[in-house]
């Protein structure tokens, strides 16, 4: 693939990093959730946006290779190589993988209100699916790559959630 960020990911193996804040003062307005690189192989991945809480979250998550399926508002989207998939939770979507199926991508979650803010700005304009350029995904992944290394503390992490989304909004929107 020559993208030395991803090739690191994969190197690593599947995993995932979950960052959670102690509740209290600290209120960040970009904050990573979850973060990882993974395979699935099995018809169990699969995520209903109804029933992960009603915390709001974001997910970004690029597929590397294989695929994948979304349904979003009605609309059956088939996921593949090179596309990524952008989602608010809680709403009403699911995207999971077929019995026999391979999917390999990365992701970053994240919540605070300028993340929200962001996502539900970029939604309104692509939709669910984007087709983003190749500096911004070796950006995006080593942006996964450094929060799963382990940001050392919560502003660090926000700030490199904060970097992932203006990253994404660039691409979208560009200079104008």
């Amino acid at each position: 693939m020559g993208n030395s960020v991803l090739d690191k990911l994969r190197q690593n193996g599947p995993g995932m990093t979950t960052m959670s804040l102690p509740r209290g003062r600290n209120l960040f307005h970009t904050m990573p959730t979850s973060t990882g690189y993974d395979i699935q192989t099995s018809k169990e991945y699969s995520w209903d946006g109804r029933k992960r809480g009603q915390t709001p979250f974001t997910v970004l998550q690029h597929t590397i290779s294989g695929h994948g399926n979304l349904r979003y508002k009605d609309k059956h989207y088939r996921i593949g190589e090179g596309e990524a998939m952008l989602v608010l939770v809680p709403h009403n979507h699911r995207y999971w993988l077929e019995d026999g199926g391979r999917w390999e991508f990365f992701w970053i979650s994240m919540n605070g209100e300028e993340a929200l803010r962001i996502h539900r700005n970029i939604l309104a304009v692509t939709g669910p699916i984007l087709k983003l350029q190749s500096e911004t995904v070796d950006h995006l992944a080593e942006c996964c790559s450094r929060l799963v290394n382990g940001a050392e503390t919560p502003g660090a992490a926000s700030a490199v959630a904060y970097e992932a989304a203006m990253t994404l909004y660039d691409d979208v929107f560009g200079s104008h």
